[in-house]
């Protein structure tokens, strides 16, 4: 434990020391507030939710050997003899769980093997805990995590992963981690035409929001450029390229307007806009404009 204090003086002849102690991975604030003469006897001690959680039902204890202590330097010493204390004890209480049997960690393995150990990123001791990396077919890389409940594989998994999407996977007692790597991976490639555009977003504007966007966002906050066409689309090749009808004088703010892709599934449908910036460029976007090529990007329907 380490602790750091600072003595105070406080109106009405008191002193109040007041600081941190340092308790496993929490910094705990404590305060001592001593009444003129300077008997510790007298004082209060005063700490922070965590600090007070930590000592709870020992609160009467830490009262005593505040007031017998002769200096508040030998009560910090006391303090920190309890804390030590009353961390191993909570440490001990903490029971591990149950081994399972040998039988259930030889079939994790051979699933594990079927998937692959390079591609196992992390497992915890009481391999629970997988995290599965992913390629895509365009390079980018993606982590499934899975958590294995106690009844595996009786009970399908968990999954956690950044997708703006849900991985669906049917799940039996027969069913290995495999499956559902395998659906995972065909959810990726359902999403390859939405990363796409998103990316032609990022390489073409000036994006405010989000400054280092993941795989499962779907908006991007950009910027409207000032004394110019308020935007020139970026399009593939084969599509046109699109202007705005509105044009900003010098003198106006800049605007600048959040793109959401409302259906990943459907990245090249109207997306959702919403312009932040004059009131007369805050009218609603054309549904559908007359010169819009027929497959867009959420760049070329930003048309004001």
């Amino acid at each position: 434990l380490q602790v750091a204090m600072a003595a105070l003086l406080l109106p009405s002849d008191k002193l109040a020391y007041e600081g941190y102690i340092t308790c496993g991975v929490n910094d705990c604030h404590i305060k001592i507030t001593v009444p003129a003469g300077g008997k510790l006897c007298d004082a209060r001690f005063e700490c922070d939710w965590k600090l007070a959680r930590l000592l709870l039902g020992s609160m009467e204890d830490v009262e005593q050997r505040l007031s017998r202590s002769c200096d508040v330097s030998s009560f910090l010493n006391k303090l920190t003899e309890l804390l030590d204390g009353q961390l191993k004890h909570q440490m001990c209480s903490v029971s591990p769980p149950p081994p399972r049997p040998p039988s259930y960690y030889q079939h994790l393995c051979r699933d594990i093997e079927a998937v692959g150990w390079q591609r196992m990123v992390h497992i915890d001791p009481t391999f629970q805990d997988l995290q599965i990396k992913a390629t895509d077919r365009c390079g980018r890389q993606h982590i499934l995590c899975l958590h294995l409940s106690a009844e595996h594989p009786l009970v399908p998994p968990h999954l956690k992963t950044e997708l703006p999407s849900t991985v669906s996977f049917p799940w039996t007692p027969q069913s290995s981690i495999q499956d559902v790597v395998s659906a995972f991976e065909a959810e990726l490639e359902l999403l390859q035409a939405f990363w796409s555009a998103m990316e032609g977003l990022d390489r073409s504007l000036w994006v405010l929001e989000p400054e280092c966007p993941g795989a499962a966002c779907t908006y991007r906050r950009v910027v409207l450029s000032k004394g110019r066409n308020v935007l020139r689309r970026y399009t593939h090749t084969h599509t046109p390229t699109l202007t705005t009808q509105h044009t900003l004088t010098p003198s106006e703010p800049n605007v600048s307007v959040v793109v959401t892709v409302v259906d990943p599934y459907k990245p090249l449908l109207p997306p959702s806009l919403k312009f932040l910036g004059p009131d007369d460029c805050n009218a609603p976007p054309n549904s559908c404009p007359a010169h819009a090529p027929a497959h867009p990007c959420p760049l070329q329907w930003l048309a004001v």
